[in-house]
């Protein structure tokens, strides 16, 4: 593997990998060296492979589990690259409007003298002179905002209110929790099926979740699960994840076959977040478009009006 890689620190922690497994240590401890590199998921599995002599099966699923991951991440960055492209072409198109071509026409008519502006123009003509003359501050409040929102969701009640409007906007929300579903169904069915128990399980889970709200779901399900309670009903007291999946894990836990039902729910997720990404990708596009028209019309009209009406006035 170590030949066979390109990335040069990938390459060098195989290597440091190999070696520490010659010297007497298992895969998963010479791993468990490199958290940056291996996630906590694969070691886990890894050791409990080692353990039950079951190393095939576990790469196996391993490799499966991580292609499923890495193809529902890839489908939803994939969605989101037209609408970035379009929103970075208006903040483009109007920067240079508003500091190159208003400025030029307003020299323009003055030096034509065009007499009295329409109010339209008269205001495009203030936020021109404002970004021209103060693009600085512009930037200085755009940078305060990015980094004081960093720092906001950093804090426990600043993460828990950017997760609760993550669950609740609409499409983004429905999107969010199926997504959640999907990979919390996906990684225990891989981690149970590998011999870890169920309270090692949620807690793997719980730390790949990037939602602070689910976060506190699975860590509520971890605690009352330690205490013996079933999975299924801390889940449907959090309120998180849809009914159907705490059912389903309900009949799993019922009648023994819990990694079955979960391997279900996960392919059905799987299916139902690919259809909610598209569903957001038809909202979002003409969303966008319209914003743009708003933002790009007036500062179009700004122009054409006063040029009309200097039409006018020599007619």
């Amino acid at each position: 593997l170590s030949n066979q890689t390109e990335n040069k620190t990938y390459k060098n922690t195989i290597k440091n990998v190999s070696g520490e497994v010659q010297r007497g240590e298992t895969l998963a401890d010479a791993m468990s060296h490199y958290p940056k590199i291996f996630p906590e998921i694969m070691i886990h599995m890894i050791a409990a492979g080692e353990a039950s002599g079951s190393m095939d099966t576990t790469l196996d699923r391993l490799a499966g589990h991580f292609e499923k991951d890495a193809h529902l991440r890839g489908m939803i960055m994939k969605s989101m690259i037209y609408p970035i492209i379009l929103i970075l072409v208006i903040i483009v198109v109007v920067a240079i409007m508003m500091i190159k071509i208003v400025p030029t026409f307003t020299s323009s008519f003055d030096e034509l003298g065009g007499g009295e502006l329409p109010g339209i123009t008269k205001f495009v003509m203030s936020v021109s002179d404002f970004f021209v003359d103060y693009w600085y501050i512009m930037l200085l409040i755009i940078a305060g905002i990015a980094v004081a929102f960093t720092a906001f969701k950093k804090t426990d009640t600043g993460a828990m209110i950017v997760g609760r409007i993550a669950l609740k906007l609409p499409l983004v929300g429905t999107l969010s929790v199926k997504t959640a579903s999907a990979r919390l169904a996906r990684t225990l069915s891989t981690l149970m099926a590998s011999g870890i128990q169920m309270v090692d399980a949620v807690a793997i889970v719980r730390k790949i979740m990037t939602n602070e709200v689910v976060k506190r779901a699975l860590k509520k399900a971890e605690e009352d699960v330690t205490h013996g309670l079933p999975l299924s009903k801390p889940l449907t007291e959090s309120g998180v994840f849809p009914p159907v999946v705490c059912h389903m894990i309900e009949i799993g836990e019922q009648t023994g076959n819990i990694e079955d039902m979960l391997d279900k729910i996960a392919d059905y997720y799987d299916d139902e977040v690919e259809m909610a990404t598209e569903a957001l990708m038809s909202a979002l596009e003409p969303m966008i478009i319209i914003i743009m028209a708003v933002v790009v019309v007036p500062i179009i009209l700004a122009i054409m009006l006063p040029i009309y009406s200097m039409y006018d006035s020599i007619g």
